[in-house]
Parts: structure tokens; C-alpha cells; sequence
């Protein structure tokens, strides 16, 4: 008997477990993983661009606390936010992607 490749057994009609567990479990691990990847991105662009104005004494470090605090924030919002919406496939390609970037140093 033939093995279904991946992209022949998303054009058969119910031959993907398409049940409520592995949607759940599915959005879930995206969430986390776009999450992570959130988070990571989002302080590390806060931390970099929050203390941009100098801050009230020329330092800028707090302005530097608050962007990294707020960018976590949101950044792990808008990650799970997207890991959810774009499913585990998507998601697992832009972690890569966002990863690849953080370590070539083009954040």
C-alpha cells in the first residue's frame, strides 16, 4: 500500500486527524511558540529603541527598562496572537526566521 505524502493526504477528504484535541493542542503549541519568539523579539527591539530619547537626566537607562518590559509584553501578545491564527507550520517557519535574524544581528 501507498504511503500518503504530506501534501496528498491535505487534499483528501478526512484523512487528516481533524479532531477538537489536536486543533487544541495544535493552537496551543503555537501559541507558545510564537509566544517565545514574541517575547525574545520584543525585548530585545524595546531594550535596543527605549532609552532612544535620553530620558529626563540624558541616561536614557530607564526609558531602556520600560521599552523592554513593554516590548516583552507585547511581543508575546502579538506572537501567541499569530501562532494561534497562523497555525503550527507558519508558525515554526517564522520562528526560524526570527531566530536566523536575532543571531545574524539584523533586529
Amino acid at each position: 500500500m501507498k504511503e500518503i505524502s504530506e501534501m496528498e493526504l491535505s487534499l483528501v477528504s478526512g484523512a487528516y486527524g481533524d479532531n477538537a484535541i489536536s486543533n487544541i493542542a495544535e493552537a496551543v503549541s503555537s501559541a507558545v511558540l510564537g509566544g517565545v519568539i514574541g517575547g525574545v523579539t520584543g525585548v530585545l527591539i524595546g531594550g535596543k529603541h527605549g532609552g532612544d530619547g535620553g530620558g529626563i537626566i540624558g541616561v536614557g537607562a530607564i526609558g531602556q527598562g520600560v521599552g523592554a518590559i513593554v516590548g516583552t509584553i507585547a511581543g508575546v501578545a502579538a506572537g501567541a496572537t499569530g501562532g494561534v491564527a497562523y497555525g503550527w507550520k507558519t508558525t515554526v517557519e517564522y520562528t526560524q526566521k526570527g531566530l536566523d535574524a536575532i543571531l545574524n544581528g539584523n533586529i
